[in-house]
């Protein structure tokens, strides 16, 4: 699944404050690239792995503030850079079986 210069706000999953459901993904990778409105990878079971790069902008909530990748299962690694500010995991840990780096290191 890619995403690419989304004027929007990009949702993919999030059962809490935006009432969708997590997806699962079972083959392939999810690449989020150069979006500016903010951005949402939440309770999702990914196959794959997971690049979030460039995003920029605020979604619809307060809690919208940076990119949320909060909550996914994510079968290979998970990769973030020159996400302003730098995306968060607003305290839910990922499950990743890969590596994480540059700016998803911690999540």
């Amino acid at each position: 699944m890619q995403v690419n210069g989304a004027t929007g706000f990009v949702l993919i999953g999030d059962p809490g404050d935006d009432h969708c459901p997590g997806n699962r993904i079972t083959t392939g990778s999810v690449q989020l690239t150069n979006n500016h409105a903010g951005a949402e990878l939440v309770a999702n079971d990914i196959g794959g792995s997971v690049q979030v790069s460039g995003t920029t902008g605020t979604g619809p909530f307060p809690a919208d503030s940076s990119a949320g990748i909060v909550g996914n299962t994510i079968g290979g690694s998970l990769a973030c850079a020159g996400n302003v500010p730098p995306p968060t995991n607003r305290g839910t840990p990922n499950t990743v079986t890969g590596c994480r780096t540059g700016q998803c290191a911690a999540l």
